[in-house]
């Protein structure tokens, strides 16, 4: 059984349906599937599939040199990384291999302080003496 709890499980009535309960918080499932909950572990892996394909198709496209996961994410990063990883090598074409990927040294902040950085660098670059 699972230790995930979707109050639309609980419904007695016919009609009631998920989209009458709130949604389960990614850090829930993140904990139950660490704690060896079945059904978590199958949504985290699930989760960590597709960002598998979607970053094998950006590193198609771009050719970078590492994929950073950052914010919540970055939290989970221990249980994803395996599962993007394998993908990763099953769907990257020959001579795409080898793109690292990390925890964002941020961590969960590091959307934040990358939204920040973007409003102020601009600023930051006009006010910068010449060395």
């Amino acid at each position: 059984t699972s230790t995930l709890h979707h109050p639309a499980q609980d419904a007695r009535t016919p009609d009631a349906t998920e989209r009458d309960a709130p949604e389960l918080d990614a850090r829930e499932v993140y904990h139950a599937a660490s704690q060896g909950d079945a059904l978590a572990q199958s949504l985290v892996n699930d989760e960590a599939e597709l960002l598998g394909i979607g970053f094998a198709s950006l590193i198609h496209i771009l050719s970078p040199q590492a994929i950073i996961l950052g914010g919540g994410m970055s939290a989970a990063f221990d249980q994803l990384a395996p599962t993007i990883l394998s993908t990763l090598k099953s769907h990257l074409k020959p001579g795409f291999d080898g793109v690292a990927l990390h925890r964002a040294e941020l961590g969960t902040n590091s959307s934040l302080i990358g939204a920040a950085a973007l409003i102020f660098h601009p600023h930051l670059a006009a006010h910068r003496q010449p060395t």
